[in-house]
C-alpha cells in the first residue's frame, strides 16, 4: 500500500486460484485502486497480552509490520477499526471507542455472516484449535476458564500504534 496522501489507494493483492482442469493451486497478483475515504482497516484480536504464551508470541511477531501497514492506511485517510473480542468494557471511555460508536452506518456489499469450521472443506483442526487455541504442550496457566468458562486479559491492539 502506497503511504503518501492520494486520491485513491494503490493495492498489490495476491492469492491463489484453483485450475479446475489439474486441481494445482495458481498465485495470482492484481493491482487495485481504493478510494480511502471509501476504506476502512478492521484489526481483530491484537491482544496486549495472552493467556497463551504461543499466542502472544505470534502477535509481538506480527506487529512491526502491522504498525507500518496502519500508519500508510491512517496517514492515507482510511478509517482504522480495532475489534477486540471479550474485552470492550476496557474502552468504554476511550475517544477512539466514541470515535467508532459515532461513525456513520455503512452497508456491506456483500452479505457478512459467521462460517463455522467446515472438515469437508478444510481438514480436521489441529488439536491445539480443538482445545481452545493455546498451542502449548502444557496449557498456559490461566488458558483454562474459571468456573465461570471465561478467560479474561487485559485489551487488545497488542504494540500497536493507538493513535486512531
Amino acid at each position: 500500500m502506497t503511504s503518501r496522501k492520494q486520491e485513491n489507494l494503490v493495492i498489490e493483492q495476491r492469492g491463489r486460484r484453483k485450475d479446475r482442469d489439474t486441481g494445482a493451486f495458481q498465485e495470482i497478483h492484481q493491482t487495485a485502486h481504493w478510494d480511502p475515504r471509501q476504506t476502512g482497516l478492521i484489526i481483530c484480536d491484537m491482544w496486549d497480552d495472552h493467556t497463551c504464551k504461543f499466542a502472544a508470541q505470534r502477535v509481538a511477531e506480527m506487529v512491526p509490520t502491522m504498525n507500518r501497514m496502519v500508519s500508510a492506511a491512517r496517514e492515507a485517510g482510511v478509517f482504522i477499526i480495532h475489534a477486540p473480542s471479550g474485552t470492550m468494557s476496557f474502552y468504554d471511555e476511550t475517544p477512539q471507542r466514541r470515535r467508532a460508536i459515532e461513525a456513520p452506518f455503512a452497508e456491506s456489499p456483500v452479505e457478512i455472516k459467521w462460517n463455522y469450521w467446515d472438515p469437508e472443506r478444510e481438514g480436521e483442526p489441529l488439536p491445539f484449535i480443538l482445545s481452545g487455541g493455546c498451542g502449548c504442550i502444557e496449557p498456559c496457566l490461566g488458558w483454562i476458564t474459571d468456573d465461570k468458562g471465561s478467560r479474561q486479559w487485559k485489551g487488545g491492539r497488542g504494540a500497536l500504534d493507538p493513535t486512531d
